[in-house]
């Protein structure tokens, strides 16, 4: 580890850099120098040549227009003592004077050089001939050479002592003032009140204001961490309020996540939903807990896709499984985040199985009748005039108008009129079939709703049902046995009406018919005539 740190350490690092920047650079300028100077000297060889020959070029006029053979001589040895030329050549237009001198030991390593036209001394136009100088490229190459290594040495010297100064003003101007601010960074502790000293060298530069930035930044380091440590104390209270809330709470709190998994919940939810647990803290649920809680799975369900579709809080009443014939109810209200964990669904559960008890109890008061425990006439009139307003099936009203009740309660009081209604209601029930409707009109008068009697003998079976059960004798005193008849007027619809108030109207009037020809029978309107009344003679021995 310490090997690390002294490796990366500015001190080693900044030379490292310094030097392998100077190589990288050193390099490509000795070989661009190189190159240059290699190829300036190879264009100097050749202009040294093109220079000679310029210079013999009057001569070789002369020799050449003349015919002159020793002064071409002349001029090809004097072609000859330039160290680049290895051959030399001249040649008339006339063919009358070609003459060419070489180096013997050089001749093969001549190249084709440079050729120079001659005219006449007189006459600059007139062509005469030409003269050519061969060049020896290796001595060029060489020459070449030996320049460019001089200037590349000379340039490697500059480059090196360039990088030298270069790193030794770093160093002092930057290297050692930054070891000496971290070496004190290195030694302040987070929070203390320690601050570095200035550099009073440096007090004009970047490295002072740096100083200063730095002792700002720690004073703010220092104050952060003092607000933090104030927070840290507050936060703590606050969850562990929070905390006791949540587990303390009378109202059930659970969290899931988007597939429904209730990833905690507190203890009142075990509580609301009578699970055999011993829960005092925070738990959380898996498996199918929604399935086995509520009555209607996909109720709870639709709330949760409702709250997550319109992020707003979705409530709703919802029963619970039964528990030893008990109905728990809860009012369950969803509401969605995003955290950053993902999507999370809040559920706040209350338990208003209390509440509902109430209101079933005070509804089921509002709607049925305290004797007889039938709809009473409101809703009964309101049960049938929902299944009216379908229009899909045949049916009959009924009304049902007890036979002599009066006398019963002049005769025996109201205690016995009051056994002879709730034991007719009770027969009523036993005669009729599950989706009938039945309600105590008010006194002795009763409603009935036949729903789906299909053929008109089906009604008749029904109806004759109907009166066998409720004329059997009644106990309406101890010791005191009864026999009650009851008028019966029916009206059929869709035949008569699916108006309830014509049909009660009908019906009635059916009733009335019955009481008229002697009671205890019935009467039925098809919407066009009344039928036949239908008696049913009464036992005299236990007859009023």
């Amino acid at each position: 580890m310490m090997k690390s740190l002294a490796w990366n350490s500015l001190k080693v690092q900044v030379p490292l850099r310094v030097i392998r920047t100077a190589l990288v650079l050193g390099v490509i300028a000795v070989v661009l120098g190189y190159m240059t100077a290699y190829k300036a000297a190879l264009k100097d060889g050749q202009q040294r040549v093109a220079e000679s020959l310029s210079a013999m070029t009057y001569t070789a006029s002369i020799a050449a227009f003349t015919h002159d053979y020793p002064m071409t001589q002349d001029v090809l040895k004097g072609l000859l003592q330039n160290s680049y030329v290895c051959r030399t050549h001249i040649q008339s237009d006339d063919r009358l004077l070609q003459a060419e001198l070489d180096k013997p030991n050089l001749a093969k390593a001549c190249e084709r050089g440079i050729v120079i036209d001659l005219y006449s001394p007189f006459d600059a136009n007139h062509h005469i001939g030409q003269l050519r100088a061969d060049i020896y490229r290796p001595a060029i190459q060489q020459q070449a050479i030996a320049s460019a290594f001089n200037e590349t040495i000379a340039l490697l010297l500059l480059l090196l002592g360039s990088t030298w100064a270069s790193w030794r003003a770093i160093h002092r101007l930057l290297t050692r003032p930054m070891l000496n601010l971290a070496t004190q960074v290195h030694t302040i502790k987070p929070g203390s009140s320690q601050r570095l000293n200035p550099l009073i060298q440096h007090q004009r530069n970047e490295l002072n204001r740096l100083t200063d930035d730095i002792n700002h930044l720690l004073d703010t380091v220092e104050n952060t961490l003092s607000e933090e440590r104030r927070l840290r104390v507050l936060i703590e209270a606050l969850q562990h309020q929070y905390q006791s809330i949540f587990e303390y709470a009378r109202t059930g709190i659970a969290m899931l996540d988007k597939q429904g998994r209730c990833t905690l919940a507190n203890p009142a939810v075990a509580k609301m939903l009578h699970w055999d647990l011993l829960v005092d803290g925070p738990f959380c649920l898996w498996g199918a807990w929604i399935k086995q809680t509520f009555q209607d799975e996909q109720s709870f369900n639709n709330l949760v896709t409702s709250a997550i579709d319109t992020g707003r809080v979705v409530a709703s009443d919802l029963p619970l499984q039964s528990i030893n014939n008990q109905q728990p109810w809860l009012n369950v209200s969803v509401s969605s985040h995003l955290p950053s964990g993902g999507q999370l669904v809040e559920c706040v559960l209350i338990d208003i199985s209390e509440r509902k008890q109430r209101e079933d109890a005070t509804r089921y008061q509002a709607e049925h009748d305290p004797l007889t425990h039938l709809h009473n006439r409101s809703s009964g009139i309101t049960t049938l005039e929902n299944y009216l307003s379908g229009g899909l099936s045949t049916g009959a009203l009924l009304l049902l108008d007890v036979d002599r009740f009066k006398h019963i309660n002049d005769t025996f009081g109201h205690a016995a009129g009051d056994t002879v209604l709730i034991q007719i209601a009770k027969r009523l029930i036993s005669a009729a079939r599950a989706a009938d409707v039945i309600a105590r009109m008010g006194g002795d008068e009763f409603l009935m709703g036949l729903l789906d009697t299909g053929e008109s003998s089906n009604l008749s079976r029904i109806l004759e049902r109907l009166l066998n059960q409720v004329t059997q004798p009644i106990e309406i005193l101890p010791g005191i046995w009864q026999c009650i008849g009851i008028s019966v007027g029916v009206a059929l619809f869709p035949q008569a009406s699916l108006d309830i108030i014509t049909l009660m109207s009908h019906a009635d009037r059916a009733m009335y018919r019955v009481k008229q020809a002697g009671r205890c029978g019935y009467c039925i309107f098809d919407g066009e005539t009344f039928s036949e009344i239908k008696l049913r003679i009464l036992p005299t021995t236990a007859s009023i």
